[in-house]
C-alpha cells in the first residue's frame, strides 16, 4: 500500500510518498489532547527554519514550537478549545518526520489559511455558482413577464390608435415578436387575443402601411384553424394581394409565408380554392419569382407556395399557364440554386400534364435545351422532372422536338441515366425516351449523335 508523509516548507506543506508504513510504538501515550509525543529517535529533519520572530505561522492562541525552531500553533485553543480533530489537522508526521500516516493527509488548500482549517475549501465557488444560477434564472423569469406585460401593453394602447400611431405601435409589436427570444411575446400575443384583432385590421379600405405591418405581425404568430379560416375570407386575400404585389421584398417574404400557413391545412376548403384562383395572388406571386433582387430565401418562399398550388390543385394550371409562368421560369433556371431548381423543374412537370402548358413549353425556344442540360448535373429530382417535361414534349412532337432535344445532347445523357444508380422507374423512361428519339435517324447517324463512335471502334 502507497502511503504519505508530510514535509515542512516556507509556507505550506509537501506530501511526500514512503515505500513503508511507520507505526507509532506502544506506550507513546494518547493523541487526543492534541500534543503528540516525543520523537521515537533521531533528529527531526529541518528544511528550512524560520527566524525568530517570524510570525506567519501564528503565533498566538497557546502555539507551541517544532523542536527544529518550526512554530507551531495550538489548534485546540485555536477552534475555541473543543479539541475537536475533525477540526484540527494531524500534527503527528510534523513533529516525527520519520513518521508516515496509514492514509492521505488533508492538504490545505492555498485559499485556507497558514494551517487549511477549512474540511471543504470550494464552498466558496459552490456558493457563486448559485448566486450566478440565481440572479440568472430571477432576471430570464423578470423578462419574461415584461415581454408579457410590454405585449398585453402594447395590444392594449393599439386598440385604441389611429392613424399614424397605430403604425408607430404596429411596428414596435412586429419588433417585439420578430426579436431574440419572441416566442414568449408571441405567445403573449396569441394568449390576449391580439390575433383576432390584427386580423380586423385586414380589410378593403385597410392602408398600405397598416397591412404590411399586421401581416408580417400575423405571420410570426402561431395561427390555429379558426384564424386561418377567418383569414381566408375574400377581403382579407385580396388586400393580401395587393401587398404581394406592391410591398418591398420584406413584406413579400411575410405574405409568402402567411399564405403557406393559410394554404397547407389539413383539409382543403371552398375559401381554399377561390385563393389560388386568385389571378392576382398568381401574378404577385410571379412577379417574386422573376425578380432577379429577390432574396435567395424570398424567391425559394415564392417557388414553393407555387410548387404547393400547381401540385395540389390541378384547375388552376391553366391559370397559372396564362399569368406567364412557363417563359418566365425557364428564364430563371440558370441562376437558380438546387433547392430552387428543383422546385422549379417540378412545378413545369405539373405544368406540363395540362395541354396549356404543354404547348407553352414547346413555344419556348429555350425550354427543351434546359431541360437536356440540368439531366445527370443537379440531382436525381431535378432529372426526374426534366425528365418527364422532354418526355411529355418529345411524345406531342417527336419531328421538332425530338430532334432539336438530340441536337442538344440527349441521347449520351440518356445513356449516362440507364448507365447510373438511379431508381428503376426512371432509367425505364429514359429507355423509353431514347427509343422514342432513335425513330428519326438512322443507325449510323444516332450512334454518332450518342458519341458512341470512338467506342465502338
Amino acid at each position: 500500500m502507497r502511503s504519505y508523509g508530510i514535509t515542512p516548507l516556507r509556507g505550506g506543506w509537501r506530501a511526500e510518498p514512503r515505500s513503508s508504513i511507520w507505526r507509532a510504538p506502544s506506550g507513546t501515550g494518547s493523541w487526543a489532547a492534541g500534543r503528540p509525543p516525543a520523537a521515537a529517535g533521531g533528529a527531526p529533519r529541518r528544511r528550512e527554519a524560520r527566524p525568530e520572530g517570524d510570525d506567519r505561522g501564528g503565533d498566538g492562541g497557546g502555539g507551541g514550537r517544532h523542536p527544529g525552531g518550526l512554530h507551531l500553533p495550538d489548534l485546540a485553543g485555536a477552534d475555541g478549545g473543543s479539541g475537536d480533530p475533525l477540526h484540527r489537522p494531524d500534527l503527528r508526521a510534523l513533529q516525527h518526520p520519520e513518521m508516515v500516516l496509514p492514509r492521505p493527509p488533508h492538504l490545505p488548500h492555498h485559499h485556507a489559511g497558514a494551517l487549511g482549517r477549512r474540511r471543504h475549501p470550494n464552498r466558496t465557488l459552490r456558493q457563486l455558482m448559485h448566486a450566478w444560477f440565481s440572479q440568472r434564472r430571477h432576471h430570464r423569469k423578470k423578462r419574461s413577464e415584461d415581454v408579457h406585460g410590454r405585449a398585453a401593453d402594447l395590444l392594449e394602447t393599439l386598440r385604441r390608435a389611429k392613424g399614424r400611431a397605430r403604425v408607430q405601435f404596429l411596428k414596435e409589436l412586429h419588433g417585439l415578436v420578430s426579436g431574440h427570444g419572441g416566442g414568449a411575446a408571441q405567445k403573449a400575443v396569441a394568449d390576449s387575443g391580439g390575433i383576432g384583432f390584427i386580423s380586423s385590421l385586414l380589410g378593403p379600405f385597410t392602408s398600405h402601411a397598416v397591412g404590411s405591418l399586421a401581416i408580417a405581425v400575423l405571420a410570426r404568430l402561431p395561427l390555429d384553424y379558426a384564424s386561418r379560416k377567418n383569414l381566408l375570407q375574400p377581403a382579407k386575400i385580396s388586400l393580401l394581394a395587393d401587398v404581394l404585389n406592391e410591398g418591398s421584398p420584406e413584406t413579400k417574404l411575410c405574405c409568402t409565408r402567411l399564405l403557406e400557413t393559410l394554404l397547407q391545412m389539413d383539409k382543403q376548403e371552398e375559401e381554399e380554392e377561390e385563393v389560388v384562383s386568385s389571378f392576382s395572388l398568381l401574378v404577385g406571386l410571379l412577379k417574386m419569382v422573376k425578380d432577379k433582387r429577390s432574396s435567395p430565401e424570398g424567391t425559394s418562399s415564392g417557388l414553393r407556395l407555387l410548387r404547393f398550388i400547381c401540385c395540389s390543385h390541378h384547375q388552376v394550371r391553366p391559370v397559372v399557364v396564362s399569368v406567364g409562368a412557363v417563359p418566365s421560369l425557364v428564364e430563371r433556371l440558370p441562376d437558380l440554386n438546387r433547392d430552387c431548381m428543383e422546385s422549379a423543374w417540378e412545378i413545369l412537370s405539373a405544368l406540363a400534364e395540362a395541354p396549356q402548358g404543354l404547348q407553352a413549353l414547346r413555344s419556348c425556344s429555350q425550354a427543351v435545351p434546359n431541360a437536356v442540360r440540368v439531366l445527370m448535373r443537379v440531382s436525381e429530382a431535378c432529372t426526374r422532372h426534366a425528365l418527364s417535361v422532354l418526355s411529355a414534349v418529345c411524345k406531342s412532337s417527336p419531328e421538332e422536338c425530338g430532334s432539336q432535344a438530340v441536337e442538344a445532347g440527349l441521347a449520351a445523357k440518356l445513356l449516362l441515366v440507364i448507365q447510373s444508380d438511379c431508381s428503376a422507374p426512371l432509367k425505364q423512361r429514359a429507355a423509353e425516351l431514347l427509343k422514342l428519339c432513335s425513330l428519326n435517324y438512322t443507325a449510323a447517324l444516332f450512334i454518332s449523335k450518342c458519341k458512341l463512335t470512338r467506342t465502338i471502334q
